[in-house]
């Protein structure tokens, strides 16, 4: 129903404009309205999409106790609604360096795999958006670990700046997918994801993209943000959001990573909602203050909304709010609600908000809402609203039922479908899209007309990840347009997908599967011989059309010889009478099958009369007179037949036993390396005979007269004579390494060929069909990509309204844990900077520190000597306002008292103190000292290098050998403290591989002293007298000899013996001490007690 705005008001010209605007974006032609196809998140609770709904249907509240900080604040609520994994991520898919995957901010790695779930479920190929306008737009607000990476006093990371920065989230999508549209970061605070959503939907509609990945992503892992919310008055101390309810006192923050796809009609695969229009405005000037909600910036929203789109408000099925239930919020949006979309209807505005399910996921709020009322559209359910018990007294379009709130699962008015969406920002960002309901409707549980059972191709990352795709589709039943979806999905390739499997389901469910690492795509080869029962195998794929077509086409050159092949199929008679004819049409059926899945066999080859077939597809035999040569070859074979039938005794050339009767050629068939079939076998032993030569030169005369003659070609008469007389093959030639090869009947293969053979038409009462569709899958597991949607008959796309999702089912790689922020009140760094003095928390999890458990001595892992060093370094640069990377600094005097345990589990602390006058250095656990030495900032340094070009000799210990023995010795490294790379056996000369850390540097350094110490006694460093670290100079001099030119920095390493001075590019270590210490007693070995004689 339209809306008639003839009898408004005489409006502005900047309204008309905009109204004029609003139009043209709504109206489209047939096939360019902007939907959305894809869908993925993870909520609160909730993994997946499905997981969410089925919590929003049992009305399960998903705010729980906080688990992402130790820390308690009588300010801060302490319930909060999390999604169950932040710490999980697969770098390995996305390429992603592990220390760029450890810096990579939550929210950035969580977008990128939601992005790809949702790029999947649309049906697409991650691989067909390579290259294409495809803009990325990502709603985010806070990067609460801003200050954590950026604002640290200490050297950064390398790889913070590409991992934190915010844009970096969607220009990572892009980036992966190779892109070329925008990449676009969007912040409106609240209201992000849905300002995202406009400008993707904008840049639609203006021709500048043709497909739109658009998300928002919320993670709660700073206490301190919390606390400015709660001081900000929007928080519920309760922990619970009562939108719309007189008890509403705030909302609960959550969590969300969400992510839709946007195409135009005609490009989607499968449309959850049509998007009718988006719309954006802001509230300017408020006297109230810039976070007050303005209900008329809304209403004039809402208002200039519905004209530009001509949609009468009296047709909205559903309004999903924003919704916060603060005490201003509420009423302000729906006052607003109530005086633009509740006139003219003949019954109430149902309403509801996902923030008393879940909480509100600020800048993911908006994606959280589509996702609601996606569950709502597909269902054909409204989700019902918790914690709504009376209306607030100040929202009267509730209490006098203008607006009515959804409290149970509640169907929705489906003439129209039409459901709003307001998301606002708290500074005054506003946004409203309108959706309607997909019309398309699904027939019969999308079960398929026909009775072919459908064979389905996935991928995945790990063996689990092809698994559940594969149950997925077991346990919902077969729905054509759902497998349509999957032959789409994975028509090509995922890149980084090294699992392969397929699954065979019919409408009575799953017939086979089977999956596999996947290999690298191998050549094959089809090799002919003789199928073991033709008729059946014909008779079973006439139910496959492409293969029926195959047979007519090769019927018209059999007519004119009075052969008809199909009715022979269909009688299952005169079987033997035409046996050469009939496997050779039904083999080449079976290739025409491969030819319409696009699988392209490198070469054809042949056994007996199956060289004609391997001739023909070689490009060297025409299909006419490739089926004369097979009728003259069927005659010779009926002749041959007679002259056997009572037996022969025959001489030496003779044939001296009885060849296998007709009638039971077929059944007698066993699986043996010799076998060849039947009608070879007889052609083998019959035609050596002498008594049969007159039926073999009629033969060979007819085929002289069949096969054209050209100089130098090689399948001649004589030689397909040949091969039906020795029983020779081709195949032989299919001898390349790792290839596939797929045998069609008895073909004998030899064992030294390293290929995968696939073996068809071989087996007794087998279903041809189930045979052949695991042949297919076989060679997708073997890299080939077979074009399944051909061979089924074609699904019109986009699919129906209620189609699975394919997202809820995507599995990652998701085996080991990566950074994840968790916050408590002693972890973060105090430094004082007048005393010098600096607080620090040790943890093996913290990125920073993770690589000291490389650092085992007898079994135990201790901080190295040279931790304690740099974290005196590191003190003196903070408080000088200083990088470590800038500083050249010298020790002297440093004593070790004893080393630190560092617990896999829980924290270490220390306390290090700098005195700036004496440069007098302490390093303190709990409150006894550590280390004590000196250090001292140097400006004026005389530079000593060790040589460049020094090249170890072939004698010289590899790492394998230095690690061994220092192994034997009690000294466990792995890491980066295994970076002595060789050394002559005096221990005086190597070289070092230079990781970018100082710490496992320097204690390489001190190792191969270790190692010039002639005994297998456990040593640790007590003393060193000086250490100079020059680390500008040492930078510059790496990067200039190494770096710069590709080579790899090892660095070599000179430790004199004599002067006791050990050098390393820019660092000279001088007057080393170890003591030894005594090792561990092994107590799993017992203890013999000596037998004393007393005299």
């Amino acid at each position: 129903m339209e809306v008639d705005t003839s009898s408004s008001d005489v409006v502005s010209e900047e309204r008309n404009r905009n109204l004029k605007l609003g139009r043209i974006l709504c109206s489209t032609s047939p096939g360019e309205d902007i939907v959305i196809s894809g869908l993925s998140g993870s909520y609160p609770m909730s993994n997946d999409v499905y997981e969410f709904q089925d919590k929003l249907f049992r009305k399960v509240n998903m705010i729980t106790p906080n688990r992402r900080w130790a820390f308690k604040h009588p300010e801060i609520p302490s319930g909060i609604g999390t999604m169950p994994q932040i710490n999980k991520y697969d770098a390995g898919f996305f390429e992603i360096h592990e220390r760029q995957g450890h810096s990579f901010d939550c929210s950035g790695r969580m977008f990128q795999e939601k992005a790809i779930e949702a790029v999947m479920d649309a049906g697409i190929n991650p691989t067909d958006l390579e290259g294409s306008r495809t803009g990325v737009f990502a709603g985010l607000c806070f990067g609460e670990n801003e200050k954590y990476w950026f604002c640290n006093p200490k050297e950064t990371d390398n790889y913070v700046f590409t991992g934190y920065e915010r844009s970096m989230v969607p220009h990572r999508v892009s980036q992966f997918l190779k892109l070329r549209g925008p990449s676009i970061t969007v912040d409106t605070a609240c209201s992000s994801s849905l300002y995202a959503f406009e400008n993707a939907f904008r840049a639609l509609k203006s021709g500048e993209i043709d497909t739109a990945i658009v998300g928002g992503v919320n993670v709660c892992t700073q206490p301190f943000l919390s606390l400015q919310f709660a001081r900000l008055g929007v928080l519920s101390k309760d922990c619970s959001c009562k939108s719309f309810d007189q008890a509403g006192n705030g909302y609960v923050r959550s969590e969300c990573a969400s992510v839709v796809v946007l195409q135009r009609a005609k490009d989607a695969n499968r449309v959850y909602a049509n998007v009718v229009y988006c719309k954006t405005n802001c509230d300017g000037y408020k006297e109230q203050g810039i976070t007050y909600p303005s209900g008329q910036a809304q209403a004039e929203l809402l208002k200039e909304f519905y004209e530009d789109c001509n949609v009468n408000t009296a047709d909205l099925s559903y309004l999903e709010a924003h919704g916060t239930g603060t005490p201003v919020g509420d009423p302000e949006e729906c006052n607003a609600v109530d005086e633009i979309l509740t006139k003219n209807r003949n019954k109430p505005l149902l309403i509801g908000s996902v923030k008393s399910n879940a909480g509100h996921a600020e800048p993911g709020s908006g994606v959280c809402s589509i996702t609601k009322c996606i569950i709502g559209m597909e269902t054909g359910l409204i989700p019902p609203n918790l914690h709504y018990f009376k209306p607030r007294p100040d929202i009267k379009a509730l209490s006098e039922g203008r607006l009515t709130v959804v409290t149970s699962k509640t169907p929705f008015d489906e003439k129209f479908g039409l459901f709003g969406i307001n998301n606002f920002g708290f500074g005054g960002g506003n946004c409203h899209i309108l959706l309607s309901t997909h019309k398309k409707k699904k027939i019969n549980n999308g079960l398929p007309v026909d009775n072919l059972p459908r064979l389905v191709c996935v991928s995945g990352r790990t063996s689990e990840a092809v698994l559940t795709l594969l149950d997925e589709l077991r346990d919902n039943g077969l729905d054509a347009e759902h497998v349509a979806l999957f032959h789409r999905l994975f028509r090509m390739n995922v890149r980084n997908h090294i699992y392969r499997g397929y699954a065979i389901v019919s409408k009575s469910g799953e017939i086979y599967r089977y999956h596999h690492r996947s290999h690298a795509k191998k050549a094959i080869f089809v090799a002919f011989g003789e199928l073991n029962d033709w008729i059946a195998v014909g008779g079973k794929l006439m139910e496959i059309p492409v293969f029926a077509d195959s047979l007519q086409r090769s019927q018209k050159y059999l007519l004119d010889k009075r052969i008809d092949i199909t009715d022979i199929l269909k009688k299952a008679t005169n079987r033997d009478s035409y046996s050469v004819v009939g496997n050779i049409a039904v083999q080449l059926g079976v290739v025409d099958i491969l030819r319409q899945l696009e699988v392209r066999p490198d070469r054809y080859y042949g056994n007996s009369y199956g060289e004609l077939l391997a001739a023909h597809l070689n490009g060297n035999l025409s299909l006419k007179d490739m089926f004369n040569c097979a009728v003259a070859i069927n005659e010779a074979f009926s002749k041959v037949c007679d002259f056997t039938s009572n037996g022969i005794n025959g001489d030496s050339n003779g044939i001296h036993e009885p060849t296998i009767g007709l009638n039971n050629g077929y059944n007698d068939h066993t699986e043996c390396e010799d076998r060849y079939g039947y009608v070879a076998e007889q052609f083998k032993r019959t035609f050596k005979s002498n008594q049969l030569t007159p039926i073999k030169e009629t033969l060979l005369k007819e085929l002289r007269s069949l096969l054209p003659t050209t100089k130098g070609q090689d399948f001649t008469p004589e030689y397909l004579l040949s091969a039906l007389t020795n029983n020779f093959h081709s195949t032989n030639l299919a001898a390349e390494e790792n290839s596939v090869l797929f045998n069609l009947g008895w073909i004998y293969t030899n064992k030294d060929i390293e290929a995968t053979v696939i073996k068809y038409g071989t087996e007794d009462k087998q279903n041809a069909i189930y045979e052949l569709l695991k042949a297919i899958g076989s060679m997708y597991v073997c890299g080939h990509q077979p074009q399944l949607q051909n061979l089924y008959p074609p699904v019109q796309f986009p699919v129906s309204r209620g189609t699975r999702m394919i997202s809820p089912f995507i599995r990652w790689n998701h085996k080991r844990d990566w950074y994840a922020p968790y916050y408590n009140d002693t972890a973060e760094v105090q430094i004082e900077s007048n005393e010098g003095q600096r607080n620090i928390l040790l943890q093996l999890s913290d990125p920073q520190w993770s690589f000291i458990d490389g650092h085992v001595i007898d079994g135990r892992n201790l901080f190295p000597a040279t931790g304690y060093l740099y974290l005196a370094w590191e003190t003196l640069c903070s408080i000088q306002a200083l990088s470590i990377s800038q500083t050249t600094v010298i020790f002297y005097d440093c004593r070790f008292h004893r080393a630190t345990n560092m617990p896999a589990k829980g924290t270490v602390a220390m306390s290090v103190t700098v005195q700036m006058g004496t440069g007098q250095f302490e390093v303190v656990e709990g409150d006894v000292p550590i280390v004590i030495g000196r250090i001292k900032l140097l400006k004026d340094y005389l530079k000593k290098y060790v040589e460049v070009d020094f090249v170890a000799p072939n004698n010289y210990l590899k790492t394998k050998d230095i690690y061994k023995e220092l192994r034997l010795r009690g000294y466990n490294y792995t890491k980066g403290f295994r970076g002595l790379q060789d050394c002559d056996v005096n221990a005086s000369k190597g070289h070092v591989k230079w990781e970018d850390n100082w710490i496992t540097f320097m204690d390489n350094m001190l190792q191969i002293k270790i190692l010039q110490t002639d005994s297998r006694l456990l040593y640790v460093p007590i003393y060193i007298r000086e250490m100079i670290v020059p680390a500008p100079d040492h930078l510059a001099w790496v990067n200039k000899n190494f770096t710069e030119i590709g080579k790899p920095p090892n660095l070599p390493v000179y430790c004199d013996k004599s002067t006791d001075v050990i050098r390393c590019g820019g660092v000279t270590i001088k007057g080393l001490l170890a003591s030894s210490i005594p090792r561990r007693k092994d107590l799993g070995v017992p203890v013999l007690e000596r037998k004393h004689s007393h005299v």
